[in-house]
């Protein structure tokens, strides 16, 4: 097996990456030996995101048996915490529901208190045309990031608001996967978040968490949360008007605060969407594609496509908050 580096990846600071692994003959089959396993784990740590390119898997059953030949234990996000179709076993597809608009950088689960170490994204089936995979540095993200932005965020962490139901986002019950009260509300109750209940049909939940985190293995610190994302700003600009004036801040699908309850403004999260944009490097995602990224070094998003896209993200190694 062979370690390659392309020029495609240069991230605009001199350094090629992510690390490129390709097959010694077009079609090899992808089979985690142990061999291999600790050779891929090793790039891993070094660089924190590794593209395997130019072998064969047999579908989803092919990229499981791949990513448990690791032996890590996979994770699943909490109820309500994701969107992503479940496959079981720490596996999900990619809602291709955001085809016509671009998924932001993140972290997967960093709005939580607990999130997988390891992420793995499997393109099955290219789009006909975009959908470039995005990826960046979230330690170089977090010495970019202005020093007064930084300091304010780590020392006040976030709260992140949900509200289910209503009409604007989906129904509690269906999120949570019960229609008992009771029984989300001892779910909420573990995972120390905050809730009200309006009427039988809606549900507010409130969590504050980090908005920095150290890395268990390295110990650098990082940019890891997804402010830019939950924040209403992030909505086209029509739709974030009529969106406010149906329902107002406080009943937001979504929406993220300081930790001290203190609103986010706006120009802060024009300022972090800038310093994302500056670090971001972007490539083609080809059929077969096999990205595997530490999921707290590096953040990934993916660009606009077009066509009948197949991608499956399978989540390993769970962690919980280190620092806050």
């Amino acid at each position: 097996m062979k370690l390659l580096l392309k020029s495609i990846f240069n991230n605009g600071h001199g350094e090629l990456w992510p690390r490129l692994v390709t097959a010694d003959r077009l079609g090899q089959p992808l089979i985690g030996t142990r061999e291999l396993c600790a050779k891929l784990d090793a790039c891993l740590r070094e660089s924190g995101a590794v593209l395997l390119r130019g072998f064969a898997l047999e579908h989803q059953s092919g990229f499981r048996a791949f990513v448990r030949s690791f032996g890590q234990a996979a994770f699943n996000p909490a109820p309500g915490s994701t969107t992503l179709p479940a496959l079981g076993a720490g596996m999900y597809e990619a809602a291709d529901y955001f085809s016509q608009r671009s998924v932001p950088l993140h972290h997967e689960q960093s709005h939580t208190r607990s999130w997988p170490l390891k992420l793995w994204i499997h393109c099955e089936r290219a789009a006909v045309s975009g959908g470039r995979m995005q990826i960046a540095d979230s330690r170089r993200i977090y010495a970019r990031m202005p020093a007064r932005l930084r300091e304010r965020f780590a020392r006040d962490g976030l709260i992140y608001v949900r509200n289910y139901g209503g009409g604007l986002d989906v129904d509690w019950s269906r999120a949570f996967g019960t229609r008992q009260r009771s029984t989300v509300e001892r779910m909420l109750a573990r995972r120390g978040i905050e809730y009200t209940w309006f009427g039988r049909q809606q549900l507010c939940t409130r969590e504050r968490v980090h908005a920095v985190a150290q890395h268990p293995g390295t110990g650098e610190m990082l940019w890891f949360n997804q402010a830019h994302m939950f924040h209403v700003s992030a909505l086209p600009e029509a739709e974030r008007a009529a969106l406010l004036e149906v329902c107002g801040y406080e009943r937001l699908p979504r929406h993220v605060y300081l930790g001290d309850g203190t609103p986010i403004d706006d120009g802060m999260l024009a300022e972090i969407r800038a310093v994302l944009d500056a670090e971001k490097v972007a490539f083609a995602f080809q059929t077969g594609d096999v990205l595997m990224l530490d999921n707290m070094l590096v953040a990934h998003g993916c660009e606009p496509f077009s066509g009948q896209r197949k991608v499956l993200v399978a989540m390993t190694e769970p962690s919980v908050a280190v620092r806050e």
